[in-house]
C-alpha cells in the first residue's frame, strides 16, 4: 500500500455538524483540539465510516440498542444533525496517493436510516478523480489501482486507536492477534518461502531416503554374490569330464602327460 494523505474532509448532516469543511493539506501532522462536545470524535467517526462503512464501537452494540431499546423512527437519529432537513448524510474526502488526489465518499438519505443505528446506507463507495460532480459508486477491490486497499480489514489495528478500546488488541483471540501481526509486518511472503523450503526438504529426504534403501539393497547382493564366490574357491568339487571319450589323456580329474605325449602333440601331424 503507497503512502496516502488526507488532504480535507467535508461532512454534511453528519451527527454534530449541518456543514463542516476541514482543510489538511498545511500540513502533514494535524492535532484536534478543543473541549467535550466540540466535534473531534465526530471527525473521526466521519473517516471511519468513509474507509470502512461503519463505526466499530457503535455497531458492536447495535444488536443490544435492537433489543433493549424502541426507538421511534420519526425521533432524532445519532448519525443525523437534522433529521428534518432534506440535506442528505455526506461524508466525503480529498485522499493524496502519490502525485494525484482522488476523492471518496460516502452518503445516504435521511430516510434510508434505521434507528438506533444502521450503516446499511454506507455499504455503497463512491469515487472521483475529476471533483465531486464526477463521483460515481465502485467496489473496495477498485482502489487497489491507486495503491490503497484493505483499509476496512486494518482500520482499527493500524490506523486508529478508539480512546474507549485502548486495550482492544489484547482482548482478541490469539489467533486474531497473530494474523493481525502478520498483516503489520507482512509476514505472508516468508512463510511462503519458509513453506516452499519445507517442501523441498521434505521431497529431498524422501528421494535420500529411497536411494539409501536401493543402496543398501544393492550392498547386500554384493556381499551374498561375494560369499557365494569365496565358499566356491575354497570347496573341492567333484571333476566332470567335457567329453564322453574316455580315452583323452587331458580330459580327467588330474591329467599326468609324459615326455612323448609332447611330442606327440608338437610335431608338425599332432593335435
Amino acid at each position: 500500500m503507497s503512502n496516502i494523505k488526507i488532504n480535507w474532509i467535508y461532512l454534511q448532516n453528519f451527527k454534530g455538524f449541518i456543514h463542516l469543511n476541514l482543510q489538511f493539506d498545511c500540513s502533514h501532522s494535524v492535532i484536534l483540539g478543543g473541549p467535550n462536545g466540540y466535534g473531534k470524535t465526530t471527525v473521526f467517526d466521519a473517516l471511519e465510516i468513509l474507509f470502512t462503512g461503519k463505526i466499530r464501537r457503535m455497531d458492536s452494540y447495535v444488536s443490544l440498542h435492537n433489543n433493549s431499546t424502541r426507538m421511534d423512527q420519526d425521533e432524532q437519529k445519532p448519525l443525523v444533525y437534522s433529521s428534518k432537513s432534506n440535506l442528505a448524510v455526506i461524508v466525503r474526502a480529498g485522499i493524496q496517493s502519490g502525485d494525484r488526489e482522488i476523492i471518496l465518499e460516502r452518503h445516504a438519505d435521511v430516510y434510508e436510516m434505521r434507528n438506533p443505528v444502521d450503516f446499511t446506507p454506507f455499504n455503497r463507495l463512491y469515487l472521483s478523480e475529476n471533483g465531486p460532480d464526477a463521483i460515481h459508486e465502485i467496489s473496495p477491490d477498485t482502489l487497489r489501482k491507486f495503491g490503497i486497499e484493505d483499509l476496512a480489514k486494518n482500520y482499527d489495528f493500524l490506523y486508529y486507536l478508539s480512546q474507549e478500546e485502548t486495550v482492544s488488541f489484547l482482548k482478541m483471540k490469539e489467533s486474531e492477534r497473530s494474523r493481525l501481526v502478520q498483516q503489520l509486518f507482512d509476514t505472508s511472503r516468508y512463510e511462503d518461502s519458509i513453506q516452499r523450503l519445507g517442501d523441498a526438504i521434505t521431497q529431498c529426504s524422501k528421494l535420500s531416503s529411497e536411494h539409501i534403501q536401493k543402496k543398501n539393497s544393492v550392498d547386500e547382493e554384493i556381499k551374498k554374490l561375494t560369499s557365494s564366490v569365496v565358499g566356491v574357491q575354497n570347496t573341492h568339487s567333484q571333476y566332470i569330464s567335457l567329453s564322453p571319450d574316455k580315452s583323452l589323456l587331458w580330459d580327467c580329474e588330474t591329467p599326468n602327460f609324459s615326455h612323448e605325449d609332447f611330442n606327440l602333440w608338437l610335431s608338425d601331424d599332432g593335435v
